[in-house]
């Protein structure tokens, strides 16, 4: 019984580092394309907000908890969703003209 959840562990881990690693590649990207965006209508200049930099820091973090623990890291990701879905943070990330 105890080899069965040390196995449950090891297949979690993997799981959770390559969810962390790509919605961090995905943080990146949309950072990437704000600011292309924004060079392009210069009427819209911004800076980085709570929306960017708490992707930016809190995914690389829960996948290297992750590591350590993955309920942790399934656990921190689970917080930044809900981060994300609150519709006070999708209304402050719209850009307005």
């Amino acid at each position: 019984m105890k080899s069965q959840a040390r196995e449950g562990v090891l297949v979690a881990r993997p799981t959770i580092v390559y969810y962390g690693l790509t919605l961090t590649e995905i943080s990146v990207a949309c950072v990437l394309l704000q600011r292309a965006a924004m060079a392009a209508h210069r009427s819209t200049r911004r800076g980085l907000k709570a929306w960017n930099i708490v992707g930016l820091t809190l995914y690389p973090a829960a996948t290297l908890i992750g590591l350590l623990s993955p309920i942790a890291g399934l656990v921190v990701i689970g917080l930044l969703a809900i981060f994300y879905a609150m519709p006070s943070n999708i209304q402050s990330a719209m850009l307005r003209s």
